[in-house]
């Protein structure tokens, strides 16, 4: 199995052998945050919570041909079958 791993952090190296930092060169969900004040400043996990609920809670309309498979669709226009029959 290959083993994955993770560049986290980095150090400097001085003069005198001892090392500097460490100094983070990557950012957890919580540290990305939108600069878009006006419209929440959220973070980029608080989106992804949010939209990850989103998808598994919310109820969706489908139109189409074939009946849908997802239990999450709770109104089908069926697009096989025309009225005017």
């Amino acid at each position: 199995m290959a083993q994955i791993s993770q560049l986290k952090d980095v150090s400097v190296k001085q003069d005198t052998g001892e090392m500097n930092g460490p100094y983070p060169v990557g950012v957890t969900f919580d540290n990305v945050v939108d600069s878009n004040r006006s419209k929440g400043n959220y973070s980029l996990r608080k989106f992804f919570d949010n939209y990850i609920d989103y998808m598994t809670t919310a109820d969706f309309i489908y139109c189409g041909a074939e009946e849908p498979q997802n239990s999450h669709v709770k109104i089908w226009i069926d697009t096989a079958h025309s009225n005017q029959n």
